[in-house]
């Protein structure tokens, strides 16, 4: 008992101090962030936003939300911090936040449609960069201030919106049991099941929202380069469309990345992206949930 009490108050330290590292950015941006291991990743909802994908409302508050993650140089080196962000933009605001990305120094790795047949049409801009920590929260502050995304720190208690802007009704507690056998857990956040996951260098991310008869699916997989067009054929030959396919340089290795979208009966849904996400051994092929991270 004494020795679990000592992990855990080393665990505890140890959290706190990875915590304090990140201070002075999540001041600089005027809200908390998430620490991951020795990284921070503060989040931006473009809650300012009313995105209607082929007649369908995106939950703005899970599905469009920009994110910086902020990661220490390696201990020990001269190698500088460095910061990944994706910034989700109307197409009017593409060309100031370009300037204001080259102006600060950024490197702009990807700017690419995410969505289909939306209003207002959006892009989602890609960008990293290396420097102290201070900075680089400066330059990612610079960035999103060339947007309309809301700065004012998240509350706790948001104010009810209005009634006739309600355009999807409050999910049953029993919405997300079908889809949560097929494809393991996910977050339950309102109307949006979420789904995020790593194994080797193969990511998923899904945003599954209910829209009382239909479900619209939003989902991007990042692959290995060289590896999309496999997936591509799987996606179109079970009626996902295809938002876009590019590849994007990340540190010493290449990915493939492909955004697909997809509105239909839950259960069906779930069922097809449990093939795909099992042959590209995402989820345990025996429907048991999401297999380990290696």
């Amino acid at each position: 008992m004494r020795r679990l009490a000592i992990v855990l108050l080393l665990f505890s330290n140890e959290r706190a101090l990875a915590d304090s590292h990140w201070t002075s950015v999540e001041k600089a941006l005027g809200r908390p962030g998430v620490v991951q291991g020795e990284a921070l990743q503060i989040a931006f909802p473009r809650t300012d936003l009313n995105v209607v994908v082929q007649g369908y409302p995106l939950d703005s508050a899970n599905v469009l939300v920009s994110r910086f993650t902020f990661r220490p140089g390696p201990a020990g080196t001269s190698k500088k911090d460095s910061l990944e962000g994706r910034v989700y933009l109307l197409d009017v605001e593409v060309a100031k936040a370009l300037a204001e990305a080259a102006k600060e120094g950024l490197e702009v790795t990807a700017l690419y449609d995410p969505f289909l047949g939306e209003s207002p049409s959006m892009k989602c801009l890609v960008l990293k960069g290396q420097g102290s920590r201070s900075n680089l929260a400066r330059e990612a502050g610079g960035v999103l201030a060339a947007t309309g995304t809301p700065m004012d720190p998240p509350t706790s208690d948001p104010k009810p919106a209005d009634a006739s802007s309600q355009a999807d009704p409050l999910p049953h507690p029993n919405t997300w049991g079908d889809v949560q056998n097929l494809l393991g857990p996910g977050e339950e956040k309102g109307s949006t099941l979420l789904y995020i996951w790593e194994v080797k260098n193969k990511t998923a991310s899904l945003s599954i929202q209910s829209h009382g008869k239909d479900t619209t699916v939003c989902g991007e997989l990042a692959l290995p380069e060289g590896s999309s067009k496999s997936l591509v054929d799987e996606l179109l030959q079970r009626h996902f469309a295809i938002a876009t396919v590019f590849t994007e340089n990340s540190g010493d290795a290449s990915r493939n990345i492909v955004d697909f979208w997809a509105v239909g009966d839950k259960k069906k849904l779930a069922g097809d992206l449990k093939g795909i996400l099992a042959q590209e051994e995402l989820l345990d092929p025996r429907g048991v949930g999401w297999v380990e991270s290696r």
